[in-house]
């Protein structure tokens, strides 16, 4: 039975050798011909046709990733190895190449396994993600899965921001958090005791109509991100345990003073032992 061997890809480029020879270098057995032809091919796959005769270092950092891809296509593997293929750009190109690189293994249909540390690359690349935590796997699912419903405290935290806050179960339904008699979704969990999750984005601020689980609390802090807003806050039956939510800016003037009223709804929580 044949076995291909995976391709990995590298940065590191042999500065010594034109882009059409990093290409070309892996193509054992090739005529001439063919290895000029696939050269070609690759070049214009990634976008850089006419750069054939240029060196690594006349090229930007994104222009040297997409050689460095170029070669790894170039011997037509089975299973392509991306070993942290983004870590050395800016936040700009990172994102450009890898929605870039989705629709090129999508179009090559090359399965693509991709080890790395950057939530977002993870999110916006993969069809599938395994969180591991010291050698093991904490949750394999879809990028959704794992940011909405995570399997284990661990990849709560790992992934993404998120709202911890220490509970008694009082009843199937509700849990006591501080002075504060929460309702929980027959979702939520089992646990008598332990810690509920909270994603951010979920905790809304001032609701114009009534919500569950409205609470007072008070502004610690804001912080102006751009598309986006993060505030800290403190519930008053909580008091010094800091907490986040994300708001949309078009949302601050509701605000009005640091005294506030905040609804963590039932869906969001979820509970860990």
């Amino acid at each position: 039975m044949r076995q291909d061997h995976p391709a990995a890809l590298h940065r590191a480029l042999f500065p010594n050798l034109t882009v059409e020879a990093n290409i070309a270098y892996g193509l054992t057995g090739a005529s001439r011909d063919q290895s000029r032809g696939r050269v070609a091919e690759m070049l214009e796959l990634v976008g850089l046709t006419g750069s054939e005769k240029k060196y690594p270092g006349q090229l930007s950092g994104g222009q040297q990733q997409r050689v460095a891809l170029a070669r790894a296509l170039a011997p037509k593997p089975s299973l392509l190895l991306l070993d942290e293929p983004m870590s050395a750009l800016d936040a700009r190109v990172r994102e450009h190449l890898c929605t870039e690189l989705r629709q090129l293994q999508r179009q090559l249909g090359i399965t693509t396994l991709m080890v790395t540390h950057n939530q977002d690359e993870a999110m916006l690349m993969a069809d599938r993600i395994a969180v591991m935590n010291n050698g093991q796997v904490e949750q394999y699912a879809t990028p959704q899965e794992i940011y909405d419903q995570p399997a284990t405290p661990f990849v709560a935290e790992f992934v993404g921001q998120g709202n911890w806050l220490p509970f008694q179960r009082s009843s199937d339904s509700h849990a006591r958090v501080g002075s504060m008699n929460m309702r929980l979704a027959a979702n939520a969990g089992r646990a008598s005791s332990g810690r509920l999750f909270c994603r951010p984005e979920a905790i809304t601020v001032n609701p114009v109509v009534h919500e569950e689980n409205l609470f007072p609390a008070k502004v610690r802090e804001i912080t102006f991100l751009g598309n986006r807003c993060r505030m800290s806050f403190e519930l008053k039956a909580l008091p010094g345990h800091a907490l986040l939510a994300e708001l949309a800016p078009e949302a601050m003037p509701r605000l009005g003073s640091q005294d506030i009223w905040v609804a963590l709804p039932p869906q969001s929580l979820q509970v860990f032992a």
